[in-house]
C-alpha cells in the first residue's frame, strides 16, 4: 500500500473529478498515476529505439 500526501488543489481535484465521473477518488487518483506510468515508460522506448538507430545527441526526459 502507498500512501502519498497531496496538496489541497490535488486533493479538492480528484474529488471533484470523482464527484463528476461517479468513481472513488481512490480510482481516480490510481488511473492518473498508471497514466502517467505508462506515458514516461512510451518515452523511454521512444528515447533507447532512438538511440538503438545510432542518434548522436543525448535524449533526456524532463
Amino acid at each position: 500500500m502507498l500512501t502519498l500526501d497531496l496538496p489541497n488543489e490535488i486533493e479538492k481535484r480528484l474529488l471533484v473529478l470523482a464527484m463528476h465521473t461517479g468513481r472513488t477518488v481512490q480510482f481516480c487518483a490510481r488511473e492518473a498515476i498508471l497514466d502517467y506510468i505508462d506515458e514516461i515508460e512510451e518515452r523511454y522506448l521512444a528515447i533507447d529505439r532512438i538511440r538503438e538507430n545510432g542518434a548522436d545527441e543525448p535524449y533526456d526526459l524532463p
